[in-house]
């Protein structure tokens, strides 16, 4: 039976930053399969092939800066910068879209959290955006909203969202999530910095694999 691996889980293994394989996938370096939930599987044959036969180009390894831009009116989303910032992360809020392009082109975010319902531009036009432009398109997007069906969650992921959270929203759920796709926050001699103590977030989407469909 194939065994199936998530992108953290195979960028553990190739010890690099999740981004880093997201950035590999996007340039059809290393193959996925996607659950019937939208979310990407690397099968152990893929893998070994990129471990055996491939290595990361130069140009995949994605610098990180440790910065969080936040987009959306909820007044919220301020205080969840705060605590993000709190914890050493760079984090800035914005609450439109146009605002929202100027910020992930001049702040250059690892990470973007959005609103996926933005009233002066289309969200999904924004992740489309960002996708397409070379210089921002291995930016991590995290969309947002009131609790939408699968399907719609599918289609935000088939159109560049690498994750999705209901509201309501809280900074642990964030943190936890951010973590997990970036990795923690690194002192300059290569540990691990302490950060908020927070309870990980009960949020997590369960990692399974079932029916994949290539």
């Amino acid at each position: 039976m194939t065994k199936y691996y998530t992108t953290s889980q195979v960028a553990k293994i190739c010890n690099v930053h999740r981004n880093t394989i997201i950035g590999a996938i996007r340039r059809g370096i290393l193959r996925i399969h996607r659950t019937p939930g939208g979310h990407a599987r690397i099968s152990q044959e893929d893998l070994d092939d990129f471990c055996q036969t491939r290595s990361l180009p130069a140009d995949v390894v994605v610098p990180r800066s440790n910065r969080v831009l936040f987009v959306g009116e909820d007044p919220m989303l301020a205080q969840h910068a705060s605590g993000l910032g709190a914890a050493g992360y760079e984090a800035r809020t914005v609450s439109n879209g146009f605002d929202a392009g100027f910020e992930v082109a001049y702040f250059r975010p690892d990470v973007v959290v959005l609103d996926m319902a933005l009233k002066d531009v289309p969200s999904e036009a924004i992740v489309k955006r960002i996708r397409e432009t070379p210089a921002t398109r291995d930016v991590l997007i995290v969309g947002f909203s009131a609790p939408v069906d699968e399907a719609t969650i599918l289609r935000y992921r088939d159109g560049g969202l690498d994750e999705y959270l209901p509201q309501p929203l809280d900074v642990a759920t964030i943190l936890g999530r951010i973590v997990e796709m970036i990795g923690p926050i690194t002192s300059s001699n290569g540990t691990e910095r302490p950060t908020m103590r927070l309870r990980r977030h009960s949020a997590r989407l369960t990692r399974r694999a079932p029916l994949l469909r290539g």
